[in-house]
């Protein structure tokens, strides 16, 4: 399938001409459609070449944001080569995804779940494969600082953002009990309010918007 991709307000949020934060889970997402053999073309209003632009390479800003995120496209503001088709103005997909399809509130995880595009992972276990990505083992049996806060933190994400009961919180984040995931719960909110916790964890809240 052929999936056309919008970037300001889907991808991430819309701060235009500027890069926004990525939304929730949208990496995650694209890159399991990528994975599952699907062509992705970002679809986005930007471009280098408009004088209102005063010079900046809005559009390259945004492929290289994407880069650096582990997301390349297969075309941009184009078809996908081969089709045979004229590239503009417009392009040729079996699917467009764009914030203005659901009143500018895009849910990816809604998007992935209800579309049947790809073997859709639970929400907490996309969590999990994020906090993999932060080079510390939450399943660690050990008593070190830095384990045991980014547990807390993953906890309280979990909780934050699923259904799941503290008991299976605390199951999916170390084998730990319900009190732990409730107390992880109630006390990051409070650690957040400390300068240098939220700095040392903030790549982490941002991507949760937090």
């Amino acid at each position: 399938m052929i999936i056309a991709v919008d970037f300001d307000g889907t991808i991430v949020e819309h701060q235009f001409p500027e890069i926004g934060k990525m939304l929730p889970f949208a990496a995650n997402a694209i890159k399991a459609l990528k994975e599952e053999g699907h062509k992705l073309i970002l679809w986005t209003c930007r471009n280098d070449i408009d004088p209102a632009n005063n010079g900046r390479l809005i559009l390259t800003e945004a492929v290289e944001f994407l880069k650096d995120q582990g997301i390349e496209f297969d075309a941009i503001n184009g078809n996908i080569p081969g089709l045979g088709i004229n590239p503009r103005p417009k392009v040729y997909a079996d699917l467009y995804i764009d914030d203005r399809m659901y009143n500018a509130n895009i849910n990816w995880e809604y998007i992935m779940y209800h579309s049947g595009l790809t073997k859709y992972k639970p929400k907490e276990e996309l969590i999990l494969d994020f906090f993999k990505t932060t080079g510390i083992d939450i399943q660690l049996k050990t008593k070190k600082r830095e384990v045991s806060e980014m547990r807390m933190i993953c906890m309280y994400v979990m909780r934050r953002n699923t259904s799941l009961s503290y008991k299976e919180i605390g199951l999916k984040c170390g084998n730990k009990d319900h009190a732990t995931a409730y107390h992880a719960f109630k006390t990051v909110p409070d650690l957040m309010l400390d300068k240098k916790f939220r700095f040392k964890y903030e790549p982490i809240f941002n991507h949760f918007n937090l």
